[in-house]
């Protein structure tokens, strides 16, 4: 048995919203020429704070303070394709600057820091919240892409997933669901 797990919290799409982000990736690889590194269609999502690793001994204090999150739902719009150089990832994000999503995210946050339990490192280097849905990585710059129709998010729920490597890639499982 392990000590740690290796968590995050994150907003999961529902599966309209989940086929239209596959869409999504899909007309990416056909216009661009992409051929690995797309993250698996039951992996795609939303993350709010990676953890890392977390003792095992802290998961249910983890749990109870995420369930003092509060917000109200809302709808983000997913209408922009952007890329991170230096991690190598295509993404989509939303081109405006969604306060409700911003405030959830700032939310998560401190429940963390009250459950006592914060990767201070991590913390440092991850000053600014950029909220984006990771559709492939290793990709060496952002390809020339069609523009879209904005893909329309209800958010009214957060997830702790637990993040497992395997041989066949990166599998995800949902602890906690917590609804607005």
């Amino acid at each position: 048995m392990t000590s740690s797990k290796r968590l995050f919290i994150a907003l999961w799409p529902d599966v309209p919203c989940r086929n239209e982000i596959s869409k999504m990736q899909e007309l990416a690889a056909i216009n661009s020429g992409l051929m690995t590194g797309a993250v698996a269609y039951e992996n795609l999502h939303m993350t709010l704070q990676f953890l890392g690793e977390v003792p095992v001994s802290a998961v249910p204090v983890l749990k109870s303070q995420l369930g003092f999150v509060s917000a109200m739902p809302f709808h983000i719009s997913l209408d922009r394709w952007g890329h991170f150089a230096k991690s190598g990832i295509l993404w989509l994000g939303s081109s405006s600057q969604d306060n409700p999503l911003q405030e959830l995210q700032a939310g998560v946050v401190k429940a963390t820091a009250r459950a006592q339990y914060t990767d201070r490192k991590r913390m440092n280097r991850e000053k600014v919240y950029k909220p984006h849905v990771t559709l492939f990585r290793k990709v060496d710059h952002l390809p020339r892409l069609e523009s879209f129709d904005p893909i329309e998010w209800l958010i009214d729920r957060l997830v702790l997933v637990e993040s497992t490597m395997h041989p066949d890639g990166v599998k995800y499982k949902i602890l906690q669901e917590y609804l607005f």
